[in-house]
């Protein structure tokens, strides 16, 4: 049975984002067993969501994959002429649903998302005021849907998707936002790149495949570099 310590997830609710058509991969999005149980073993059950498109079905595999774990959907208002509004449309749904101060946002094709990563995130919401705790391993380089959004931005995403803004960095210019740099990541996780090594191909997939198979303990090279 998976643990956690109430300390590290204290007022934040974690929520897999596992919508999106995944066009590139030719197939579903996985939801990755590896991440939800590194997520189960820092947050309760009832504190973990998967977020799904408004009409995204639900294969026999995916039910498998989700464990018991409740299922958010994207509002039907966050979808312009049928077509979503992306990553937002989920924090939207998120942070409606959220009964805590932050909402945690992780994607679902990033694995290798490690226990030391959630917990060190987490850990940067006590006692700030920022409304945004987000990634930035490089100056132009930022990892929103690793990040943190407080509940008490949901107006403002709901403005964002009733006007059909989709870009999630423009939280970052209109709200107190803290950018997680290069040094402030190597004291959380010494290993933090495997945390954003993403699968978006069947050759990251048969990469990710070759990692768990190997039982492969040093770095995985991180998508973005």
């Amino acid at each position: 049975m998976a643990s956690h310590n109430a300390d590290d997830s204290d007022g934040v609710t974690v929520m897999v984002l596992a919508g999106g058509r995944s066009t590139r991969m030719g197939r579903d999005k996985p939801t990755c067993v590896e991440l939800v149980e590194s997520v189960e073993r820092v947050f309760p059950k009832d504190r973990i969501f998967v977020s799904l498109g408004a009409g995204q079905p639900i294969s026999d595999d995916l039910d498998r994959q989700l464990r018991g774990i409740a299922v958010v959907r994207d509002r039907s208002e966050a979808s312009h002429n049928g077509v979503g509004v992306g990553p937002l449309g989920g924090i939207q749904a998120g942070l409606s649903r959220c009964q805590t101060p932050w909402l945690m946002v992780l994607p679902c094709d990033c694995p290798f998302v490690s226990e030391s990563f959630i917990r060190g995130i987490t850990r940067l919401t006590h006692g700030t005021q920022s409304k945004v705790i987000v990634p930035k391993p490089d100056s132009d380089l930022y990892e929103p849907l690793h990040a943190l959004y407080s509940r008490e931005l949901l107006p403002q995403v709901d403005s964002m998707v009733a006007t059909n803004h989709r870009r999630v960095y423009d939280l970052f210019d209109v709200s107190c936002t803290t950018f997680v740099d290069r040094p402030m990541l190597d004291s959380i996780d010494s290993a933090w790149e495997s945390s954003f090594f993403n699968i978006n191909t069947p050759s990251q997939l048969e990469a990710a495949q070759a990692h768990v198979a190997s039982n492969f303990t040093s770095k995985l090279p991180p998508s973005y570099h």
